[in-house]
């Protein structure tokens, strides 16, 4: 298991390293200073990747975040990753980043992989689909399939257990603009 860690690790830092990226950034984004690589644990490893992906992608790096979200999907498949909540992350957020990258095959890929992992680990009728289906249903809103797309809002409406959701007004905007489209005017008032 640390073999594969210490693989992982360098091949990460390899990657940075050979694509000309500041060298003391990748040390210290893949290395805690007080941690040595064998304290490493696959949890603390996915949390580094996943928060080096976000920090490339908000910094509109983009082949840096996406290949740093493949290195987290490869640590969750290498198996001792015990941290569900950093799993779910993952998912949903890589799947986010694909769509908005315009990989749609991908970020349904990767909402799909997030919502099987939600439902295995926490329940159907767990909050945390709510947002792998509003980002679903956006995508078939986007692909202009009405049907899919209201069938993934009304999943996650029927989640949201109070008004106080932010998804709240999205997924009602989008469920009346769909009827709208459909020229069914009286139900689109509704929402």
């Amino acid at each position: 298991m640390k073999k594969n860690l210490k693989k992982v690790l360098l091949f990460s830092l390899l990657l940075v390293l050979l694509a000309g990226e500041n060298k003391n950034l990748a040390l210290t984004s893949i290395f805690i200073e007080d941690q040595k690589l064998e304290n490493l644990t696959p949890d603390s490893i996915l949390v580094n990747q996943v928060n080096r992906a976000l920090k490339f992608y908000s910094s509109r790096d983009f082949n840096y975040a996406v290949q740093s979200f493949e290195n987290a999907v490869q640590t969750i498949e290498n198996g001792g990753v015990t941290d569900k909540n950093m799993i779910y992350r993952t998912y949903v957020n890589f799947g986010v980043i694909k769509k908005r990258l315009g990989k749609i095959t991908d970020a349904l890929k990767y909402l799909k992989l997030a919502e099987d992992f939600t439902i295995s680990n926490y329940g159907i009728e767990s909050a945390k689909l709510v947002p792998i289906y509003v980002n679903t249903g956006n995508i078939y809103n986007e692909l202009s399939d009405l049907f899919k797309a209201q069938t993934y809002y009304e999943k996650a409406l029927s989640l949201i257990d109070n008004s106080d959701s932010r998804y709240l007004s999205q997924i009602n905007n989008n469920l009346g603009n769909i009827h709208y489209k459909r020229n069914e005017y009286n139900i689109a008032l509704i929402f």
